[in-house]
């Protein structure tokens, strides 16, 4: 998640401190949580970095400001619409990184390089609407949950009712009705960009690079891919509604089979209670025989017309 304005203060947030290519901001209440936090983001700084290749040694520092609980956090992002799942910021205007650390959520590195990655970007280029969003958040996602999100991706696709939106309509919001769907979406068209460049030898560092050097995503994206963004956005939706269609089917049959299972449990279950029943009503009435007429016994083998035994004799 990021936030196309310059940075505001954060009341409350008074304890500073440099943090090798950060400078940490946080409440001071819990200093050893947010200093582990910092050391977490310096990882994931180098990580990331390495990946866009971006030049940490003479980059300025990234201002970080860490809240320990999410309702702090959340309070802090109420002011800019952002719902309460909502647990990092990256703001274009200073680059800086506000993320909640609880780990209540999601995991603190997870975060960390999600919106570092979006911070990165913003330094590329000065132009904060160079990159598309679904390219900002698609990456961000790539990078922060790694092969890991392709399978929470592909659940989330399926469920959405044969629904596609088009990748051009994500370029600058994506619907809140839908958010889950445009975030799995913006994923897999950046999986996809980077690896058809990868077949051409081009690492995702230089499709930003190449972007950020011409001023021009078409750039990057025909690096990548041999076409410009919008013919590669039609042919990426295209694809991935044929793509989504066997998703479908797939999630389809397992309901069906899902179904039919429970079916069964359910069938299996009425036959053992009609058994246990009918167990219990033969012993009820054998011991009902057994104390009004001592030395009658009751027969259960025999044909339906032949129901009791007396003496040996029928």
């Amino acid at each position: 998640m990021f936030l196309f304005l310059a940075a505001a203060s954060a009341d409350g947030l008074t304890a500073y401190a440099p943090s090798g290519h950060f400078l940490l901001r946080h409440d001071g209440y819990k200093p050893y949580s947010a200093k582990l936090t910092a050391e977490f983001a310096e990882e994931e700084l180098r990580r990331v970095a390495e990946m866009l290749d971006y030049d940490i040694s003479h980059a300025r520092p990234f201002k970080l400001t860490v809240y320990t609980n999410h309702y702090d956090f959340m309070e802090s992002a109420a002011s800019s619409g952002f719902d309460r799942y909502t647990v990092g910021l990256a703001k274009s205007g200073d680059q800086s990184v506000s993320v909640d650390a609880s780990g209540s959520i999601v995991s603190v590195r997870e975060v960390l390089s999600h919106e570092i990655t979006h911070a990165i970007l913003f330094r590329k280029h000065e132009n904060r609407d160079l990159f598309p969003l679904w390219f900002h958040e698609g990456l961000a996602k790539y990078i922060s949950e790694g092969e890991g999100g392709i399978v929470r991706d592909k659940h989330t696709v399926a469920e959405n009712d044969g629904e596609i939106l088009s990748l051009t309509t994500l370029r600058n919001r994506f619907p809140q009705k839908k958010i889950n769907l445009a975030y799995a979406e913006s994923a897999f068209a950046v999986r996809k960009m980077i690896d058809e460049g990868a077949k051409r030898g081009v690492t995702v560092g230089e499709i930003v690079n190449t972007a950020a050097k011409e001023s021009d995503f078409d750039a990057g994206c025909e690096a990548a891919t041999g076409m410009n963004q919008e013919k590669f956005e039609d042919n990426f939706t295209g694809a991935f509604a044929k793509e989504y269609a066997s998703l479908s089917v797939d999630n389809m049959a397992a309901t069906a089979i899902g179904i039919v299972m429970a079916v069964l449990l359910i069938a299996a279950f009425i036959v053992r209670m009609k058994a246990k029943k009918r167990a219990v009503m033969l012993w009820e009435a054998e011991d009902f025989i057994n104390n009004e007429y001592p030395g009658v016994g009751l027969c259960t083998d025999p044909p339906k017309y032949e129901r009791f035994r007396i003496d040996g004799r029928y």
